[in-house]
């Protein structure tokens, strides 16, 4: 079997620890303790594993851990490259300097934006499914409120 990341979290909720493998969206399992929910993942990761091969699809490949050197090379137009440069000088800081600046707060920017977008789309879904059961309640009352005798007199009156 291949060797896959399994993360662990206590849920409050569940009042259980909760095992995951990311490399399987949707694959968790329980367990009173951290190893009994490890044990219960690998269990349903074999699973997993099977289905997919059973139905020819590609298993994914094992995360890995990764040493980043923290060094980077960047291509630039030369214009921006002149820009930065001078924003950095009036900063009174090095170019890298600047633009570690720039990329961490600009990322901060994109994760706060992401974040926000999904809150944005997880309240228009709730929204949508509010509107659908003050409809759905509407059509259930109008059905209450129809009188069997006058939906036949309308429909003798027809034929």
């Amino acid at each position: 079997m291949e060797k896959y990341s399994i993360n662990i979290i206590w849920s409050d909720e569940d009042e259980a620890y909760i095992a995951t493998i990311p490399e399987f969206p949707g694959l968790s399992a329980h367990g009173e303790t951290a190893e009994e929910a490890i044990e219960e993942a690998k269990i349903a990761l074999e699973g997993f594993i099977e289905v997919f091969k059973e139905d020819g699809c590609k298993l994914p490949e094992p995360q890995t851990l990764n040493d980043f050197s923290g060094q980077t090379r960047l291509r630039l137009t030369k214009s921006l490259h002149a820009k930065l440069s001078q924003e950095a000088d009036r900063e009174g800081v090095s170019l890298n300097t600047y633009m570690v600046q720039l990329l961490s707060e600009n990322h901060t920017k994109y994760q706060i934006n992401k974040r926000l977008a999904q809150i944005e789309k997880n309240t228009q879904q709730n929204k949508f499914v509010h509107v659908i059961k003050q409809t759905e309640s509407s059509i259930r009352k109008s059905w209450i409120d129809w009188d069997p005798e006058e939906i036949n007199l309308k429909t003798s009156l027809v034929n």
